[in-house]
């Protein structure tokens, strides 16, 4: 993962203990995106947070839709 070190510790900086254990978390790689946005809008984290988070640690945003074909494929 490509990491922006310098905007997660100044977001680190303003978060509570648990808040800062489900960033580790996801930064180590024992939750996925889908978690890491579930666990932390559980404890009250803002979504636009999580997804600048999500994004600074390198993680798509975007679903890929499973099954898709070329351009015209039926």
């Amino acid at each position: 993962m490509k990491k922006n070190d310098k905007l997660i510790d100044s977001i680190r900086r303003q978060c509570s203990d648990l808040e800062n254990h489900v960033i580790d978390e996801f930064a180590a790689g024992h939750i996925d995106r889908r978690a890491f946005l579930r666990h932390g809008a559980t404890i009250g984290m803002s979504l636009p947070l999580l997804t600048t988070l999500a994004g600074a640690f390198g993680a798509s945003l975007v679903a890929r839709a499973a099954g898709c074909g070329a351009a015209g494929e039926r």
